[in-house]
């Protein structure tokens, strides 16, 4: 099974709520280091869907994809960063900073008009 089946099939069985399932296909797809794999698993961290909850894993999870060049991981880390959901403390410096590195990552999500939002809050 290459490394795309793989991930349609970590991804159906997340969809699904086979949260051990997706949880240990992630695990796999993250060895191989496939970039889309890590982002799902630290949703799963936060959510303790299938593994324990852990925000500081989900956060490592998170920080080893962006390293990786990974856009939705740094615009996830910085929509929690903003929110405070999840269980991550609320910082709007470090939300800022991730949605721009999203941005600068080739994010196709409207970066812009979050951050404005949050700009308007403050």
């Amino acid at each position: 099974m290459n490394s795309d089946e793989l991930f349609e099939k970590a991804c159906l069985a997340n969809n699904n709520g086979l949260w051990l399932v997706s949880a240990r296909l992630f695990r796999r797809l993250i060895e191989l280091k496939d970039i889309r794999a890590f982002s799902w698993l630290a949703d799963q961290y936060q959510h303790g869907k299938g593994v324990s909850q852990s925000q500081e894993k989900a956060i490592e999870l998170y920080l080893e994809a962006i390293a990786l060049g990974d856009a939705n991981s740094a615009f996830n880390l910085g929509a929690c960063y903003l929110s405070g959901h999840h269980g991550i403390d609320q910082d709007y410096e470090k939300g800022i900073h991730f949605m721009k590195l999203a941005e600068e990552l080739g994010s196709e999500l409207d970066v812009q008009r979050i951050l404005d939002s949050y700009h308007n809050r403050m």
